[in-house]
């Protein structure tokens, strides 16, 4: 019995220190390939950014990394060429840790110390397990910093992120207390709460959430303040039928700019039913053009003339290409709309709705015709829409009660006591405006 229990002690000690050398090598493979599928990520979503590991010593129980990312033609948006982090790795039992610092780079080191007095606010800490997903977490500590006379107070904030090794799968909780400035801004907690699914390169299915819980700032004596300011993201995907919606909706307890206020605000905004693969063409042709733009412009050594011709010229060149690409987005079914519009002012509630969907496949050029024949636009989108406010907030003029369109009936709105009121819908191939048909000669 001596024997089998000092077997069973003898097994687990050699497991307790040869599991972490284990682990040590096992990892350094995993960790190499995260690495290589973030480059494969960048790259074909049209980046030159990229990962390198440049130093990679492993010990028994510990390893020590060095690794940057390459910013490449992004420099010019953030003014370094590479941004260094240092990796120190604890080896354990089930997996590895490592606490990762950006002291490597000269412009951060010397922040720390010449305005942090050398106390580095920034804990980076990433936990690689043999089985499950990846954790990374950013924690930050309170600090004070100078900059032209005046003191922001920056509050602690945090961020986890968790992730499978074929980065597929992200969710990401984060919060921030805020900062302050004297009697110029103050600006609440933060909360930051994601979880995304990656399709393909560019469509990546999910939740973004953002909130700010309370906030102010003055400016030219003017105080504005927002109060419980919400925000969310949502894109849905049906891989059946390679349909994707994006919906963006928007909300606050409270937004007032001087005397003015407006109380529980929200609204909903967004697109239905778009093509997925028309999506990912648009996006790709996106990247590629904000790449080809940041590649000429860090070229531009700080010239604004420069910078601006090659903005314009660009922009010309991403137009007529983009025409080709946003067409194949007109599909049938294809939707947008804004909802649940609404707000309370001094004067009065606002409310509205809007959608406008496409009743079959189309090309810019089949749009031509509805600008000499109106009527045609009956038979190419269904369109609802209502909309109803104080009329204060228009004073007295009188256009928006005035038909504008021989075949109107009515104004774009009608006066109801002390609102204006518009309503609108398409049915059975006609147009009818606050109850009353639009008669198209």
């Amino acid at each position: 019995m001596k024997k089998v229990f000092a077997g069973i002690v003898l097994i687990l000690l050699v497991a307790g220190f040869g599991a972490p050398v284990i682990n040590g090598i096992v990892m350094e493979k995993i960790i190499r390939k995260v690495y290589q599928d973030i480059n494969t990520l960048y790259r074909e979503s049209g980046s030159d950014v990229s990962v390198e590991i440049v130093k990679y010593k492993r010990n028994f129980y510990s390893s020590s990394i060095e690794w940057k990312v390459k910013l490449r033609n992004m420099k010019f948006a953030y003014g370094v060429d590479d941004v260094v982090f240092l990796d120190q790795v604890a080896h354990g039992l089930l997996g590895v840790v490592s606490k990762t610092s950006m002291i490597g780079n000269s412009w951060y080191s010397d922040f720390v110390k010449n305005k942090l007095s050398g106390k580095d606010p920034l804990h980076i800490t990433t936990e690689y397990k043999l089985l499950g997903d990846i954790t990374s977490s950013v924690a930050l500590d309170a600090f004070t910093i100078e900059n032209e006379g005046k003191v922001f107070n920056v509050l602690p904030a945090s961020t986890v992120t968790s992730f499978d090794k074929e980065l597929n799968n992200f969710t990401t909780k984060a919060w921030w207390d805020g900062l302050s400035l004297a009697d110029e801004l103050s600006l609440g907690r933060i909360t930051l709460n994601s979880k995304l699914e990656k399709i393909s390169t560019y469509i990546w299915s999910g939740d973004v959430s953002f909130v700010i819980k309370d906030g102010w700032a003055v400016e030219n004596t003017e105080r504005v303040e927002l109060v419980n300011l919400k925000n969310n993201y949502k894109l849905s995907f049906d891989k059946k039928k390679n349909l994707l919606s994006v919906e963006l909706s928007a909300g606050a307890e409270k937004l007032k700019a001087g005397d003015d206020s407006l109380d529980d605000a929200f609204v909903r905004i967004g697109m239905r039913k778009m093509d997925g693969t028309a999506y990912e063409e648009c996006m790709r042709l996106y990247a590629k053009s904000v790449s080809s733009l940041m590649e000429e412009i860090s070229g531009a050594e700080d010239d604004p003339e420069k910078i601006k011709a090659i903005f314009d010229k660009q922009m010309t060149v991403m137009g007529s290409e983009a025409m080709a690409a946003y067409e194949k987005l007109l599909k049938k079914d294809l939707e947008f709309f804004v909802s649940d519009l609404r707000g309370t002012m001094q004067s009065g509630e606002i409310k509205g709705n809007i959608s406008l969907r496409l009743n079959k496949d189309m090309t810019f050029v089949q749009f031509f015709p509805i600008l000499g024949q109106p009527a045609l636009a009956m038979d190419i989108f269904s369109f609802t829409s209502s909309l109803s406010f104080p009329a204060e907030l228009t004073g007295d003029d009188p256009s928006l009660l005035t038909p504008f369109y021989p075949g109107m009936q009515t104004g774009f709105f009608e006066k109801d006591g002390e609102y204006l009121r518009h309503k609108a819908e398409t049915k059975d191939g006609k147009l009818f405006l606050n109850g009353q048909e639009v008669l198209f000669q």
